[in-house]
């Protein structure tokens, strides 16, 4: 396709003319799990645990191009977090911190 490319991180599309881009994760496409983020019940305290998700945010929010691409790729990086016995309550509070913080910078 002439108007997508993957440059490191980024998957990059031309769309009405306009560049639009949002983070690319290989391994999205792997016919297995892949484990990137530390699980609730490892030895990893679990501060550090939902640490990572202030700093993966951010990661996704500097790597969208807009609202609906950061939304897409936050609802994938969530998803993950339950999956890996992430509590939605730590995880709604972490996402709020995540946001306040965000309307500061």
């Amino acid at each position: 396709n002439d108007k997508n490319a993957s440059f490191l991180d980024l998957d990059i599309n031309v769309i009405d003319d306009k560049l639009k881009w949002h983070l690319f994760d290989k391994r999205r496409a792997f016919p297995f799990k892949v484990i990137s983020f530390p699980h609730t019940k490892s030895w990893v305290p679990k501060s550090m645990c939902y640490n990572i998700i202030i700093g993966e945010l951010y990661r996704i929010a500097k790597s969208s191009s807009g609202i609906d691409y950061f939304l897409q790729d936050t609802k994938l990086f969530i998803s993950k977090m339950l999956n890996q016995n992430y509590e939605n309550i730590h995880l709604a509070q972490y996402l709020n911190t995540a946001y306040q913080f965000n309307q500061l910078a």
